[in-house]
């Protein structure tokens, strides 16, 4: 991307914590997720105003809300150039990953173009979503599945009740070793599983691909691609691995996110954006990253669903399992996300 416009301009940084609770409380292979909290980002110069996210994640961030909370103290109301920002947050990338997104979303402001057109020259107009969950569907859709070693009889029912039906992606959360792993997946079809997600508790290149020999079922990093010892581009050329499953803010910056999905692509490997739960302003930036970025594959935004009000996803609009992009230029936010940070500033000063 192109910051050249803002190159040697000063912004200044305001920011306000959020907490809000899920509809429902989601089970993952760290404990259960009942809420999510983080920063919301605003970033105001040249006459714009840009937004973004900070929200670690618990047990799955590499950073803690903590060490973000830590970071931004004593930076309200401060002004930046542009290249200080990107300097400032290299460590913890949920908030690298804010700071991306709010210069982005100014930036897009400042060109009157959204912000999906910076990343890609030719960009999506919509994302379509793979469905969390387990029912069937009266249409052929991507279905994402959890799955475990215990859950074998009641996934092999699943699957074949919709042979033809659907397309599998599952989500095995590291729950297997390799014995296991091929001794429940040689019980199923490998004919409509797309991909298995990090598979293994201890996951190493020699088990994924023994794995792939045995069973015809690819693999599907996740995880693995955040650990500092992984060596991403080894696994990358492999034929084992199909797939680069991608959550931004565990990534950091726009950048940093282009050059990862290229490297995925440059390997024959699909690309697909995933949200870790992200809130408002999060998500707007995951869309905008997925349209530009994931060569029309499904992307895992269903999570957004689990949240409550304030607010819906911003101009928007779900079309059955797609969302169709803003064509308001930056993130495509603006009204609704100052009403969201607003609300939020509000309920900081009235705790306070």
């Amino acid at each position: 991307m192109n910051y050249s416009s803002l190159k040697g301009k000063e912004v200044s940084i305001n920011f306000v914590p959020y907490s809000v609770e899920l509809k429902t409380p989601f089970k993952s292979s760290e404990g259960l997720i009942d809420k999510r909290e983080g920063f919301l980002i605003r970033l105001s110069g040249q006459g714009f105003t840009g937004y973004g996210e900070a929200s670690p994640l618990p047990g799955y961030s590499i950073e803690s809300l903590a060490q973000v909370s830590q970071s931004l103290s004593g930076l309200q109301n401060k002004s930046f150039f542009i290249e200080e920002l990107f300097d400032l947050f290299q460590e913890l990338p949920s908030l690298e990953f804010g700071i991306s997104s709010a210069v982005g979303d100014l930036l897009g402001k400042l060109e009157n173009t959204p912000l999906r057109f910076l990343i890609s020259e030719k960009p999506s107009g919509s994302v379509q979503i793979n469905r969390l969950g387990k029912q069937s569907a009266s249409h052929k859709q991507v279905v994402k599945l959890k799955v475990s070693p215990s859950s074998g009889e009641e996934i092999r029912k699943i699957i074949a009740e919709n042979q033809g039906e659907n397309t599998f992606r599952i989500d095995a959360n590291r729950s297997f070793e390799l014995v296991s792993s091929l001794s429940f997946f040689s019980k199923i079809s490998p004919s409509n599983i797309e991909y298995v997600e990090e598979p293994f508790l201890k996951p190493c290149l020699e088990s994924i691909e023994e794995f792939f020999q045995k069973t015809e079922i690819s693999v599907a990093l996740d995880e693995s691609i955040y650990q500092k010892d992984c060596d991403i581009e080894k696994f990358a050329k492999s034929e084992a691995v199909s797939a680069f499953v991608i959550k931004p803010c565990f990534i950091g910056s726009l950048t940093k996110i282009a050059r990862l999905s290229k490297l995925a692509k440059d390997n024959g490997k699909k690309v697909i954006f995933s949200s870790p739960f992200d809130y408002f302003f999060g998500m707007a930036s995951n869309l905008q990253i997925a349209a530009a970025l994931s060569n029309d594959e499904p992307a895992g935004f269903d999570t957004f669903r689990y949240f409550r009000a304030p607010g819906e996803l911003p101009n928007m609009k779900w079309e059955g399992e797609t969302i169709r992009c803003s064509a308001n230029p930056g993130l495509g936010i603006e009204e609704q996300a100052e009403v969201i940070y607003q609300y939020y500033k509000n309920l900081a000063l009235d705790q306070s």
